[in-house]
């Protein structure tokens, strides 16, 4: 698999990895979180309350992830 830059467009777990929030941080932001795809496409990160719109997360993608058999 491979980083990309296109938005998910299926319902799933994916890696996110985009700009950190810490000015002060040259390492990029990695987290876990699951896309839900419907008329209001969102994102709910893994251990953060709430949810986000989908347009919101301008980094990269890679997935969606496959749970291990």
């Amino acid at each position: 698999m491979k980083w990309i830059t296109d938005t998910p467009t299926k319902t799933g777990f994916y890696w996110y990895r985009g700009p950190t929030s810490q000015p002060s941080s040259d390492e990029p932001y990695i987290t876990i979180v699951k896309v839900i795809i419907c008329a209001e496409s969102f994102v709910a990160e893994l251990g953060k309350e709430g949810d986000e719109d989908l347009d919101t997360y301008k980094g990269e993608w890679l997935g969606p992830l496959e749970p291990p058999e």
